[in-house]
């Protein structure tokens, strides 16, 4: 019994309606005689392939050469860990698609061995803590900060004789809480995790803000965990990056790991060309 195939389909172009994509994995599978394989279309903009092709592409090889190189490091760093030489050697073929002005690039690949190599990806999976992560509760906590402090004075100035003295010690009660809140919650979060990194989405060209978190998945037990790099970069390069798993004791090698991070405008997950 033959090994069930996954066609994976790179188009290159400005791509078109989600309804369309139902065709084209119908005209991918037709192509290459595979009429039971699972079909996946990975559009323009995920792999920086925007523009318009016209017939007159397909005969020109240095610019397939281009955009094929593109695919192999999609398939590398995006998304899969699949080397450059297996993606070749899956390459099929190229399509024209005159109505969409478009070019489709075909590749088929053992299905059990895709399904491996995203198991894998996505277990090793080492991304850059977004700053709004942290950058928006600290603001949203610096308002309720304002609110708490400002609250009480107002209502001592509308209505001085409800508490009469009461209304000092309310008003030092929040201010106590206002500035503690406010140190706490805001400006010692935004000391902790400052302004790191930036990337720029190969896709869609929007720059991502980074902090100098990174998560990570246990090679072990696969649990989410999280790790903060030094600050200074002579700290940083003697710090040991062994890092022990709380839930199973497992050892984690962070050394060498390339950084992912998953682009906020476009949601594509992407390689950093940084590693820890």
């Amino acid at each position: 019994m033959a090994a069930k195939k996954i066609i994976v389909a790179f188009e290159a172009g400005t791509g078109g309606a989600e309804e369309e994509t139902g065709a084209l994995e119908a005209l991918a599978r037709e192509t290459l005689a595979l009429p039971d394989a699972e079909c996946r279309v990975i559009p323009p903009a995920a792999w920086g392939a925007q523009g318009t092709y016209s017939e007159a592409d397909l005969s020109d090889t240095s610019r397939q050469a281009a955009l094929l190189q593109q695919q192999f490091a999609w398939f590398e760093s995006h998304r899969w860990g699949i080397t450059p030489e297996a993606a070749a050697g899956a390459f099929r073929d190229v399509l024209g698609n005159p109505a969409r002005g478009s070019l489709l690039f075909l590749y088929a690949f053992d299905r059990q061995r895709v399904t491996e190599a995203e198991f894998k990806f996505d277990r090793l999976y080492t991304a850059w803590v977004p700053r709004a992560n942290y950058l928006r509760p600290a603001l949203v906590l610096a308002a309720i900060a304002f609110v708490v402090a400002a609250l009480p004075i107002t209502l001592s100035l509308l209505f001085p004789d409800v508490l009469r003295g009461g209304w000092a010690i309310l008003d030092l009660v929040a201010l106590w809480a206002a500035g503690t809140l406010l140190w706490r919650g805001t400006i010692r979060r935004l000391r902790k995790y400052p302004l790191e990194q930036c990337e720029t989405c190969g896709g869609c060209g929007h720059t991502n803000r980074f902090t100098s978190v990174v998560t990570f998945n246990c090679e072990k037990c696969g649990r989410d965990l999280s790790y903060e790099l030094a600050h200074n970069p002579a700290e940083r390069a003697l710090r040991v990056r062994q890092v022990k798993c709380p839930y199973c004791d497992g050892q984690n090698d962070l050394h060498g790991r390339r950084m992912m991070y998953t682009c906020r405008k476009c949601g594509v997950r992407q390689r950093s060309n940084k590693s820890l």
